[in-house]
């Protein structure tokens, strides 16, 4: 990807908010299946997690303000945290648990929107 991140974050966070709205229906199809799909999130998880959380906020920052980006990136998730315990059971009440998860694909859906603008930041200096 040339030294650009974000390209591999927002796929990934697209792919993550497919599989999460794809889990209501997949849930009732054994043990199996759960531990296959939980294995694609943490999969398709960790990687948007490591980058926006901490080289993302490099990026972004620049080198006199990498400590602020992080600081707000970091608080953003905790605030998202706070949240989801209300969103949570309003949308178990919709839709069984499979309205919870398909909540979390959308939310996910909007966070790689909110990544987009960022699809250029990081690109390095090609070497000679």
């Amino acid at each position: 990807l040339r030294g650009r991140r974000m390209p591999a974050a927002v796929v990934s966070t697209l792919l993550l908010g497919v599989v999460l709205w794809s889990y209501g229906g997949i849930a009732a199809s054994g043990v199996w299946a759960n531990i296959a799909v939980l294995l694609v999130f943490g999969f398709l998880l960790f990687g948007p997690d490591a980058i926006v959380s901490a080289t993302a906020a490099q990026d972004i920052g620049g080198p006199g303000s990498a400590a602020i980006a992080a600081g707000v990136i970091n608080g953003l998730g905790s605030v998202s945290q706070i949240v989801s315990g209300k969103i949570a059971p309003n949308a178990s009440a919709i839709n069984d648990w499979s309205g919870v998860f398909r909540t979390l694909g959308v939310f996910t859906a909007i966070s790689a929107i909110v990544l987009l603008p960022f699809w250029n930041r990081g690109r390095r200096a090609a070497k000679a």
